[in-house]
């Protein structure tokens, strides 16, 4: 077992070295490296990435990169292994997995598996103190564990979702949609205890929710027809609408958040033939953060005091070889990260620290404040960001 965070300086130096030579062996399959650019450690603030890199097998294995530096995770060399999230607590650092081929959620603490759960996946996962909470699914059953012990949320039907999970002042709140009978009702849980909130005649599906001073606040659609939906905010047994007639692409493509006074809503709004647009609701007033003229996915949203940072994917569904474009958007201002790849989705994520600065990370590459850095290892990939300040 690699221990991560103990005697970092000697074994991130041993790692790195061990990973780029044995790499660069033969294989059958023989993985593209890129040409490494070292990141300069961060005086006030420790980025943690999570994702993964190859191995000799052309396999991937889990990783995890602080201030740049790359430590492999133990897991079956064999097997398909990806970290998803990385997430800080004291002196502790957590991974956990997403959706791949050992078809197990692993818990890493420290660089050693610490928790297997089998035949689940996991969502959401978040450290307070020394309790680990992961929202998860086994089968179609969604479920919290906290430390190991499972709180069931759902059902067993084929359509559920619940993809949001927050820990506020000691209780866990989920929330999502639950299939009854033939319609998804859109609900929230709390500390197992479920609310329903909208319509049990129409299907209804979660994008987002947060917890302010006790009251739990969420975004959701109604699917009125085949093509058009209803947007909402419920909040304290109120429900406002937004706007009727959008619809989206996906479950989860929407974002709240609440500073002070004011309320923001990202979110896509469908324009027919296969364009979308992201557009912004402040305290209920609709305004455009892109354009309407090609197919744009908001992936990750954050406030900091009146300014909105959102990431997103944008594609030209004319072009033949679907080129999609990763963008950042501040307010309306955007800002190309990376152009030109195939695909119409990866991963990507987002925080922003005390001082300010805007950390990314997306495919092979680190962002700090737009300004990028590649990855260290053979095919690196990011998937989760964390910041310490």
């Amino acid at each position: 077992n690699i221990n991560i965070m103990k005697n970092l300086k000697n074994l991130f130096t041993l790692l790195i070295l061990v990973v780029i030579t044995s790499c660069s062996k033969d294989s059958d399959t023989p993985p593209t490296s890129v040409a490494p650019i070292a990141i300069t450690p961060l005086s006030s603030t420790d980025i943690y990435i999570a994702g993964f890199t190859r191995n000799i097998n052309n396999k991937e294995v889990p990783t995890i990169w602080k201030n740049g530096v790359p430590t492999i995770l133990p897991s079956d060399l064999n097997v398909l292994t990806l970290v998803s999230k990385v997430f800080v607590s004291g002196n502790d650092v957590y991974a956990i997995n997403e959706n791949d081929d050992t078809n197990s959620i692993l818990l890493w603490k420290n660089g050693i598996i610490v928790q297997t759960i089998p035949n689940s996946v996991a969502y959401e996962f978040i450290v307070v103190g020394s309790d680990v909470y992961i929202l998860g699914q086994t089968a179609n059953v969604f479920k919290i564990w906290k430390n190991g012990v499972e709180t069931i949320l759902t059902n067993n039907s084929f359509n559920n979702f619940v993809l949001k999970m927050k820990v506020v002042n000691g209780d866990v709140y989920a929330a999502g949609s639950e299939r009854v009978g033939t319609k998804n009702i859109a609900k929230f849980w709390k500390n197992g205890a479920a609310t329903a909130i909208s319509n049990t005649s129409l299907n209804s599906f979660v994008d987002d929710f947060e917890v302010v001073n006790n009251e739990v606040t969420i975004l959701f659609r109604e699917r009125n027809d085949a093509t058009t939906e209803t947007l909402k905010v419920w909040k304290n047994g109120n429900t406002v609408t937004l706007e009727s007639g959008l619809r989206f692409d996906g479950i989860g493509n929407g974002f709240i958040e609440t500073v002070g006074n004011t309320q923001f809503v990202v979110t896509q709004q469908d324009l027919g033939s296969g364009n979308q647009k992201i557009i912004l609701f402040k305290n209920g007033i609709k305004s455009n953060i892109s354009s309407g003229t090609l197919s744009y996915f908001p992936r990750d949203m954050k406030v900091v005091g009146s300014d909105v940072h959102v990431l997103a994917t944008e594609r030209n569904i004319a072009n033949s070889a679907n080129t999609t474009i990763f963008k950042y958007f501040k307010n309306t201002q955007e800002t190309i990260l990376l152009n030109g790849f195939g695909g119409s989705f990866f991963n990507s994520s987002m925080t922003i620290s005390n001082n300010g600065d805007v950390h990314i990370a997306a495919l092979n590459k680190y962002f700090k404040n737009n300004n990028a850095t590649i990855l260290l290892g053979v095919s690196p990939e990011a998937t989760g960001i964390f910041a310490v300040n």
